[in-house]
């Protein structure tokens, strides 16, 4: 099954008071890192922007708006199916500087026949910014749209879903000008330290 890539990049970055994706590694934009690192994979890259986003941050890269307001993720996850509803979606937030190719491949490997989707299990939660959903998320994605429950955290707990659970520090999220300053300079995209992780039970 084809696999399409998508990066989420609607956020409104106000702890962080500036735009998270143009922030830089080196001479690369987080955006442009993250669609990058999507290719490699993916059949394919789409960049999730909020219908009010300034649309030129996306670059050389193809966007996908979100068909609701105020929805969050979610609403990226949306727009995604509704333009390729038979493919799976690997989403990467734009905010994972950490994350590299041997992350994303990853998941890739673990995707198993039946279940709905595969993400990584950290700090005892699920990480559904960095997550493969497969077409059969479309249902319970739209039961959950329409009951105004927009949480895509709680809708992977509630999916047969593949955990990879790990404590590996490049899966975390960068949303304060402190948090930036603290990361150091990530690894390059290609990545060479292997991930420790193992299957979730349940």
């Amino acid at each position: 099954m084809t696999v399409r890539g998508l990066v989420m990049a609607g956020g409104s970055s106000r702890r962080m008071g500036r735009n998270k994706a143009l922030l830089r590694v080196g001479s690369t934009s987080l955006l442009d890192r993250a669609a990058g690192l999507l290719s490699e994979v993916c059949d394919g890259v789409l960049v999730s922007l909020a219908a009010a986003s300034d649309f030129s941050i996306a670059g050389q890269w193809d966007v996908l708006t979100d068909l609701r307001e105020d929805v969050g993720p979610m609403a990226g996850l949306e727009a995604a199916f509704s333009v390729d509803p038979r493919c799976a979606w690997l989403l990467l937030a734009v905010d994972m500087p950490g994350v590299d190719r041997i992350v994303l491949q990853a998941l890739l490997d673990e995707r198993v026949p039946g279940k709905a989707a595969t993400a990584f299990w950290t700090d005892g939660r699920p990480q559904p910014l960095c997550a493969v959903y497969e077409p059969v998320v479309v249902e319970p994605l739209q039961q959950v749209l329409a009951a105004k429950h927009y949480s895509l955290s709680r809708l992977l707990l509630q999916l047969d879903a593949r955990f990879l659970e790990t404590a590996d520090p490049r899966l975390v999220n960068v949303n304060t000008p402190d948090q930036w300053q603290d990361l150091g300079r990530p690894d390059s995209p290609g990545g060479s330290v292997p991930l420790a992780y193992q299957i979730r039970p349940g």
